[in-house]
């Protein structure tokens, strides 16, 4: 009995020890586990979150800090703009605002479409870029193009500020970074622009020079009229003495026919203007004049012959 009582005391003992050591384990398990499981996310971060969670830390970082350099990048591609724009010209110590009332005429297909005063101060800058004083759209004009500058005693110069297409002061390209000396009555072309500018004031400052130079062109392009008018007529009295002198050669008219032709543009296929279907009409009804008298002509002629040969053959007889 007593190694069954010492049993059960032993049971009852481990029983009372299991059912009083039973609820630390619980309790060792539920503190554990999560200890456990810290213990396993704190030895596991220096290794897997790191690489998993810095990345996207750093990558926002990265995204902030590339936000930060385009601002930035921004703010000083303005900056330099600014500065950049401020910079390109100085203006000279002997500038000054001019004594006379200077002008530029905007000539556009032949016609003034507008007009700039340039008296009021002693430099004026011509380009694309707004805080130019005269703003000129064309794409071939550089953002800062040419200056126009004066002296105090009236004197105007152009100075080419390095642009890409170029200044042109009537039609001939000034030097670049140069100070270019302007007369009243100068044409200005800025680039490849199809506007011109013309320097206009009293008229007693513009040379006398330009004055004989636009005379001797004016008389040049009349002669030139004169002279294609007179070569047409000359080939139209060529064409029609031709004709007379060879009474029966056909051959020969209808050449001078083609060379008429070519005058006239008769075997030209495109386009004519206005002015050529003019030129082209009259010649066409000369042409026809021309052949009405010279088949009466030939007809008159053959008469004549004809005439003759019969009082011939009587006077044989």
């Amino acid at each position: 009995m007593e190694t069954p009582g010492s049993n059960l005391d032993v049971v009852s003992c481990s029983s009372s020890t299991q059912t009083s050591m039973k609820p630390p384990p619980p309790k060792f398990l539920s503190n554990s586990d999560p200890n456990s499981s810290q213990e396993k996310s704190k030895s596991d971060t220096p290794v897997i979150p790191q690489s998993s969670t810095e990345p996207s830390g750093s990558g926002d970082e990265s995204s902030s800090s590339s936000v930060s350099s385009q601002s930035s990048s921004k703010d000083i591609k303005q900056e330099q703009r600014s500065c950049a724009a401020a910079v390109p010209y100085t203006i000279p110590t002997w500038s000054g605002r001019p004594c006379h009332q200077f002008y530029l005429e905007v000539l556009k297909d032949g016609s003034i479409i507008d007009q700039f005063d340039v008296h009021k101060k002693g430099a004026y800058m011509f380009g694309r870029v707004d805080l130019c004083d005269f703003v000129l759209e064309h794409p071939t004009i550089s953002r800062f193009h040419a200056v126009l500058q004066f002296r105090g005693s009236g004197n105007a110069y152009l100075y080419d500020l390095g642009s890409t297409h170029g200044t042109f002061i009537n039609k001939n390209q000034v030097e670049k970074r140069n100070y270019v000396e302007l007369h009243v009555g100068d044409v200005l072309r800025f680039g490849n622009s199809s506007r011109l500018y013309i320097f206009q004031g009293p008229t007693d400052l513009m040379p006398p020079e330009a004055d004989l130079k636009r005379i001797k062109q004016a008389k040049i392009r009349e002669e030139v009229q004169d002279m294609e008018a007179s070569l047409l007529r000359a080939k139209l009295e060529a064409s029609r003495a031709d004709g007379i002198s060879w009474g029966m050669g056909e051959d020969a008219i209808e050449e001078n026919e083609d060379e008429v032709d070519e005058i006239t543009w008769q075997t030209y296929k495109g386009q004519l203007t206005e002015k050529q279907e003019k030129t082209r009409e009259k010649v066409v009804k000369r042409l026809e004049k021309v052949a009405v008298y010279l088949s009466s002509l030939c007809y008159c002629f053959l008469h004549v012959l004809v005439n003759f040969y019969i009082s011939y053959c009587r006077s044989r007889e």
